[in-house]
């Protein structure tokens, strides 16, 4: 998947889309997200002048991401553009997230994401952030993806009446 793939499931734009590609993915259970963090990227701004490290908020977004990429692949074929028909996927907790090393600008990093449950509309994953094969950061979160809102838009779409935003207009 490249980054047009990406952006045609998630509804995120730059600076806050967190991925670069997907790399790997199994619809509904894991997947591997990149993102080749580079001098002059906003995520570093201000954190820390003199010394740039990626926020850990960050990272824990860029799973989420990731997760949310992995939940809705499925209809890849489908979706052309998000859209306001499309339900918002959320962040919905962070069950625990441990950070073991720091990730600055010139570095590409991994974002690892295997589900682990589905409760409802909540999927509660697992995931790693390396780079260089080195862990920077694990934990467990949920996301939330409201599933019969995304069939109602998908079967509008099929009959021709969905809204999807034109290309550019996020």
């Amino acid at each position: 998947m490249d980054l047009l793939d990406v952006r045609k499931l998630l509804p995120h734009a730059p600076p806050i889309l967190m991925l670069d590609r997907v790399v790997e993915i199994e619809p509904g259970l894991s997947g591997v997200g990149k993102r080749q963090f580079r001098v002059g990227d906003a995520c570093f701004e201000g954190h820390f002048p003199g010394r740039p490290v990626l926020p850990g908020v960050l990272m824990i977004e860029a799973l989420a991401q990731t997760a949310l990429v992995i939940l809705m692949c499925e209809h890849a074929d489908e979706l052309d553009a998000p859209g306001p028909d499309l339900p918002l996927g959320y962040l919905a907790r962070v069950h625990e997230m441990s950070f073991q090393r720091p990730i600055e600008p010139g570095q590409e990093v991994s974002f690892e994401v295997r589900i682990a449950q589905q409760l409802g509309q909540f999927t509660i994953v697992e995931g790693r952030v390396t780079r260089d094969g080195e862990l920077c950061a694990k934990g467990k979160l949920a996301v939330s993806l409201d599933r019969k809102q995304l069939e109602a838009a998908l079967e509008q779409r099929r009959a021709g009446r969905g809204s999807p935003l034109p290309e550019g207009g996020r």
